[in-house]
């Protein structure tokens, strides 16, 4: 019996619960752990034995590995000392055949103490290992762990599964979901059992290769240890009758009207099989469980075009109504797909999933192929990770699967941003997908979230609309998905060009003054304007982090010198973070205290960053954004960069604003206000903040800290491989402020070339008149290059040439732009690298035989069939081809 077990997270213990098994604990010093992958010992005089383990997770997947030896199998407490200045994630893995769980660790003690918090694992009798790391962004560092030596009490669910005839079924995987997540599979036996999971209510899912289980889902408890939970399987029959196809042409869905499920087809091709809809209301439904399924259909136009508007209006005896709806276009590619709920009773949900299939269904070709997890927001230096086949992959509101070798791919993602945080959770293996779960109602560890998804309540709910199409090219398939969200929602515009201009974060960061940006606005004016290092004679000269510390006089110094320099003068807030220690400070002008504002989840504050949520729907928060920003903007700034913005998106306990429920409508709420005190004449950049949704910001950071190092730029880059797309979401992207000093001229090429081939062009060095004269050198040196600032003047984002494994960067990128095609080509490494691309692989450009220029070095080559360039360690090269004589 194949066995994939999670681990559980297991909090509020009670006080003499605890203290017994504190004193029947083993200590293992983190010191003692296998490190591997750049994770590391650091000295901690506070901590247990004078040590810690850093570098877990984060750029290169740090990873400690500890052995437990108990003796007997059984569920254990394992205490996990850690030190972090807010909540952060791992993975922790038990035994090599267990499938990870993200585990949010809490700072619950000073900062210069060890926070603890305990989960429970599931050993087997003798040797065990338990492995902690996070393959998309940094962890917390590590104490000590501590583990009991006597199992807990646990619950265990068994059954079987038969078919109608009798006989069981081998291989139906069967999942709990709750306090605990596990997955088994049924033996020849038809049996299953989960053993070591706390007490508390689950939910037991069935399902089979293209067969139907009933019940579909079940709910398990205490009451049910130990008792037989059967489940019946039986087999899809497909009659023609039942068929009822919807749409014409190439792209179209055949709907069983006897089962509820549907099969889906683009460019002529099947892409998906037995999709169904299913909702927790709480009681879990599916479109399979409807006896009746009437279709509609009526003509459509929208912001996208036209076409036909297909309903599924499914009942039976005592189930709400049903309705799935599918938009299929007269002339794309892709299908959307929504699912309602309807009850003459009001009722809540918090899952909704207009997409679901069990049914294994050969999507790519073989070899090669890769699931691709999409990070929320862009904080802690997260990244997107290619995850080769073969694993469960939980990405947040879009993912792809593709091809390395072929570039086929499915792109499933949501298009509506306003209810519902969106997970699309996918299982494959070889060239299959085995399954697949696209819904509202997702939250992870990588969301920042401790608590679940809120409830969406009324007597009509529906999900986000989804997204789904299969391409011959994965990444015209991102394309497509950018341009539906584009499409469909606001995307705000600028009168102005693609920003060029200075953040003071990069290198004065605290340090700053409203003499020393007087003094940088006239070096940019005086050194760099000239030199092409602006557009349309316009720079922008952004104040960070301290801003709002600095007084009127100083900031209307700053602004007016601004002007006099034919600069836009900018300015930096974080509305929904509060650093402050004292919870009982009163937000002036208002009744309210800080500890009034807070999301709080199980009655705490919540922390990103080292920063406490607050409430985005109170009226304190709004009286003090409409405080702050009133400011700039009657001191005359016209761009405002706004940071930590995930703090709104938070899952909390409850909201001022009782209609708001969710953390998506929370932020949207507090996005929409701040937006409306600003205005539409002041450009707005979003730093640390989720991907969606889009309708606020001009731009928005795809990578924060960079700075100037190789291993920070190889991060930046990696968020391009994948997130270039997001330039046709939102107006421009950015990939932050450009540090020279203190690095290598070859680390300054390749990090001035990773923003030119994002978006908007930003510096971050200290160029007042106390800033290093390194600084200033360089600056002139890497800033003025008229062919390379070319490229920026446009805003569109490069594309990678090919796609990266794991949490990497792709080393080559291409961008077709009127007359000219740029090729970009990194050197993360510490040696030289000798790059070989085949013409073939750039799409729709034939380049064998085109001349080109090396923007950096002047040189000019011709392509053959094969481009070939040796780039220098931690360097860079940008090939400009010219497609057409001027």
């Amino acid at each position: 019996m194949r066995t994939r077990i999670l681990l559980i997270t297991f909090l509020g213990l009670s006080g003499g619960f605890y203290q017994k098994l504190l004193a029947q604990e083993k200590f293992i010093e983190a010191e003692a752990a296998n490190l591997s992958n750049g994770a590391r010992i650091e000295a901690c005089s506070t901590c247990s034995g004078g040590n810690k383990v850093a570098g877990l997770g984060d750029l290169k997947n740090g990873a400690a590995v500890f052995s437990l030896q108990v003796p007997k199998a059984g569920l254990y407490p394992l205490t996990v000392y850690f030190r972090v200045s807010d909540d952060r994630s791992l993975s922790v893995r038990v035994n090599q055949e267990s499938v990870p769980q993200k585990v949010v660790f809490r700072r619950i003690a000073p900062a210069e103490q060890s926070s603890l918090q305990q989960i429970f694992v599931p050993l087997k009798a003798g040797l065990n290992t338990v492995s902690f790391d996070n393959p998309v962004e940094g962890g917390p560092d590590l104490d000590r762990i501590a583990y009991g030596t006597v199992p807990v009490k646990s619950l265990s669910f068994k059954g079987t599964i038969k078919d109608k005839s009798g006989k069981p079924v081998k291989g139906v995987e069967v999942q709990l979901r709750g306090g605990a997540d596990r997955l088994v599979s049924t033996d020849a036996a038809g049996n299953y059992r989960i053993n070591d999971v706390p007490e508390g209510d689950y939910l037991l899912s069935a399902f089979a290769n293209g067969q139907l289980i009933f019940p579909h889902s079940r709910t398990a408890g205490a009451k049910d240890h130990g008792a037989a939970l059967n489940f019946t399987a039986s087999t899809f029959v497909k009659k023609t009758a039942d068929i009822r196809k919807l749409g014409q042409g190439n792209t179209y869905i055949n709907y069983n009207v006897k089962t509820g499920t549907a099969d889906f087809y683009t460019l002529g091709k099947q892409i998906l099989s037995n999709v169904y809809a299913e909702a927790h209301i709480p009681k879990v439904i599916s479109s399979m469980d409807y006896s009746t399924h009437e279709i509609k259909e009526e003509p459509f136009t929208d912001q996208l075009g036209s076409g036909t508007l297909f309903s599924v209006n499914s009942t039976a005896k005592g189930l709400p109504e049903m309705i799935q709806e599918y938009w299929l276009y007269a002339d794309k590619g892709f299908i959307l797909s929504r699912l309602s709920v309807k009850s003459n009773e009001a009722f809540s949900s918090a899952y909704m999933a207009p997409l679901k299939s069990e049914t294994s269904f050969q999507v790519l070709p073989s070899g090669n192929n890769y699931a691709l997890f999409v990070p929320f927001d862009n904080d802690k230096w997260v990244r997107y990770v290619a995850f080769p086949f073969s694993k469960v992959v939980s990405s947040h509101e879009v993912s792809v699967l593709f091809n390395e070798k072929s570039n086929q791919g499915l792109v499933i993602g949501s298009v509506d941003h306003d209810n519902w945080k969106t997970g699309v959770v996918t299982a494959t293996e070889g060239n299959t997908l085995r399954r697949l779960e696209a819904y509202g109602g997702f939250t992870y560890a990588t969301s920042r979230d401790i608590l679940p998804h809120g409830k969406i309540s009324g007597k009509l709910v529906r999900s986000p609309r989804m997204f789904v199409g299969s391409y011959t090219d994965w990444k015209e398939g991102m394309n497509d998905f950018a341009a539906v969200n584009s499409g469909l929602h606001k995307r705000l515009k600028w009168p102005g060009g693609v920003p060029f201009g200075w953040n003071s974060w990069g290198k004065i960061q605290f340090n700053l003054t409203g003499q020393k940006a007087v003094e940088v606005s006239d070096f940019f004016a005086k050194a760099l304007r000239d030199k092409s290092f602006e557009n349309d004679g316009i720079t922008y000269i952004g104040l960070d982090a301290g801003a709002e510390d600095r007084s009127d006089e100083e900031l209307t110094a700053f602004v007016n010198e601004c002007r006099k320099n034919n600069q836009i003068p900018g300015g930096y807030y974080g509305p929904f973070a509060d650093w402050g220690g004292d919870s009982t400070r009163t937000i002036e002008g208002t009744p309210y205290m800080y500890k009034d504002l807070y999301l709080r989840a199980h009655g705490n504050k919540q922390y990103i960053d080292g920063a406490a949520a607050i409430d985005p729907t109170h009226p304190g928060t709004k009286a003090r954004i409409k405080r702050s920003l009133e400011r700039f903007k009657r001191l005359g700034f016209k761009f405002m960069k706004v940071d930590f913005l995930a703090h709104a998106s938070l899952e909390a306990d409850h909201y001022y604003n009782p209609k708001v429920t969710t953390g998506i409508q929370a932020y949207n709420e507090g996005m929409k206000y701040l937006r409306e005190v600003l205005g539409d004449s002041i450009y707005l950049n979003q730093a640390i903040s989720p991907i969606f949704p889009a309708d606020y910001a001009q731009s928005r950071r795809i990578a924060c800290d960079v700075f100037g190092d190789t291993e920070k730029i190889e991060y930046a880059m990696n968020s391009l491989t994948y997130g270039w797309w997001l330039s046709k979401v939102y107006l421009y992207n950015d990939a932050d402020h450009i540090v020279l000093e203190g690095h290598s001229e070859a680390e300054n090429r390749s990090r001035v070339t990773s923003s030119v081939t994002t978006g908007i062009y930003i510096s971050g060095d200290d160029l007042s008149a106390g800033g290093s004269m390194e600084a200033k050198t360089k600056s002139l040196k890497f800033l003025t290059n008229p062919d390379v600032n070319a490229i920026a003047r446009s805003g569109q984002s490069f594309q990678p040439v090919y796609p990266a494994q794991g949490g990497k960067a792709a080393n080559a990128f291409f961008r077709k732009d009127g007359q000219y095609l740029y090729l970009a080509l990194f050197n993360y490494s510490k040696e030289e690298a000798h790059l070989r691309i085949p013409v073939t692989a750039i799409p729709g450009v034939l380049l064998s035989g085109s001349s080109y220029k090396e923007l950096w070095t002047g040189q000019t080559g011709t392509a053959g069939t094969t481009l070939e360039e040796t780039i220098p360690a931690a360097d860079v090269r940008i090939l400009r081809f010219e497609l057409t004589k001027k």
